[in-house]
């Protein structure tokens, strides 16, 4: 059951997000992110849950939000897990239609080494 363990993610990323509104306490950020990463990374398709952090660090760096390193960093890590899980998932398969699963078409006669 996938389920259990992406909602776990995403639980645990939204206490270490609200933690880390409190204290700025980088490591509680790191967390955060690390949790959305794995909650993305079970279950893809909730990806619209990564919303509400991102509004919540909007709300507080407002102008600043773009420039912000947390942002950036934050959004880094919850996305780059998925992303590497399913790269290699695309590299590894043999069959065509798994390589496309979400839009990652892996195409090995593009790399020249």
């Amino acid at each position: 059951m996938p389920e259990s363990f992406a909602l776990l993610g995403y639980v645990a990323s939204f206490y270490f997000f609200s933690k880390w509104e409190n204290t700025e306490n980088f490591k509680d950020l790191l967390f955060s992110s690390v949790f959305l990463g794995f909650g993305l990374l079970e279950k893809l398709t909730l990806g619209f849950i990564g919303i509400v952090p991102a509004f919540m660090l909007l709300y507080k760096y407002k102008k600043r939000f773009l420039i912000s390193k947390e942002v950036w960093i934050y959004g880094f890590i919850s996305l780059v897990i998925p992303l590497i899980y399913y790269y290699i998932v695309g590299i590894g398969a043999k069959d065509p239609f798994v390589r496309q699963i979400y839009g990652i078409v892996i195409d090995l006669s593009l790399i020249h080494i």
